[in-house]
């Protein structure tokens, strides 16, 4: 399975989506990737609670003193206007609580995170600061914050388990760093498709991002074979994995060329080193322009 495929399909975080910038370590940054955590951690629609923070940040609705000042009233009619109905009320308190306590108590999230020495007490703190911020919560929130906080360490979610023993994967923080991918993108993608394979929907996606290789071919098979294989095989040696996603290079052309008059297209004089992943799967003569369309489309 091709992880890192899976990873662009699935990985985007929720900060991104919501356009809340983590990596300058802005308190006002942080304020609204909270606001968003508590709306994400109900057991409601993703598109609810989406809907719902973009009606929060269009009224200003965005900081612990705005939330605040704001009052009961105000906060429920802004759950409403976003969908947020079944926990409106509910919803409303606990914001008020939480964010009041977030003011009272340590001025900021930063103040919080100054205050803890360890991944536990960073829970244990962010936990207190209301009543219903329990694991959900916590995950959701940290999951980003790894970007900035080195004590956020959320433990995997039930569904991050479910699809992290799907993909093989015993520990995301090794795995990720062994594979140059972004943890918060991969434990993004591990929820993602956990959801995916609770609901049994899982298949189309992992089937998409299967991993793709292809063999040494003998010259014999003819240049338009040639021609293909040289498209392709500076992008797989490159990235030291087999790939799903390729693009078409000139410099692939003329990276290919010397090892085809040697009769195997398994060198690749790009990057001066034997390529690993020749020999697994047999090259199939689709047209040329047949196969150009499938580079541009899954590229």
């Amino acid at each position: 399975m091709d992880v890192r495929c899976l990873v662009n399909r699935l990985g985007k975080p929720y900060s991104l989506i919501l356009g809340i910038d983590l990596k300058g370590g802005k308190e006002e940054e942080m304020q609204k990737w909270l606001l968003a955590s508590l709306l994400y951690s109900h057991p409601i629609r993703e598109e609810t609670a989406t809907r719902t923070y973009a009606v929060f940040d269009r009224l200003g609705l965005i900081s612990a003193q705005r939330i605040v000042e704001a009052g009961w009233d105000s906060l429920v009619a802004a759950l409403d206007q976003g969908g947020y109905t079944r926990y409106d009320f509910s919803t409303a308190t606990r914001l008020l609580e939480v964010f009041g306590n977030l003011i009272s108590r340590y001025r900021g999230l930063w103040g919080l995170y100054n205050s803890c020495s360890t991944p536990g007490e960073l829970e244990s703190r962010i936990k207190s600061l209301g009543r219903g911020i329990g694991d959900v919560t916590i995950s959701i929130f940290l999951r980003d914050m790894r970007w900035i906080w080195p004590l956020a360490k959320p433990k995997p979610t039930p569904l991050e388990k479910l699809a992290l023993d799907k993909l093989e994967i015993r520990d995301l923080e090794g795995f990720a760093k062994a594979n140059d991918i972004d943890s918060v993108y991969l434990e993004t993608c591990a929820v993602r498709l956990g959801k995916l394979i609770k609901r049994g929907k899982a298949s189309e996606v992992l089937d998409s991002c299967k991993r793709t290789v292809f063999v040494r071919t003998p010259i014999s098979q003819g240049p338009l074979v040639e021609f293909q294989l040289c498209f392709i095989s500076a992008r797989d040696c490159s990235r030291r994995k087999g790939f799903r996603y390729v693009c078409v290079s000139p410099a692939g052309l003329d990276a290919c060329s010397a090892a085809f008059k040697e009769g195997f297209a398994d060198f690749d004089k790009a990057n001066g080193r034997p390529c690993p992943f020749w020999g697994r799967v047999r090259f199939k003569n689709l047209g040329l322009l047949s196969f150009g369309a499938l580079l541009w489309s899954t590229s």
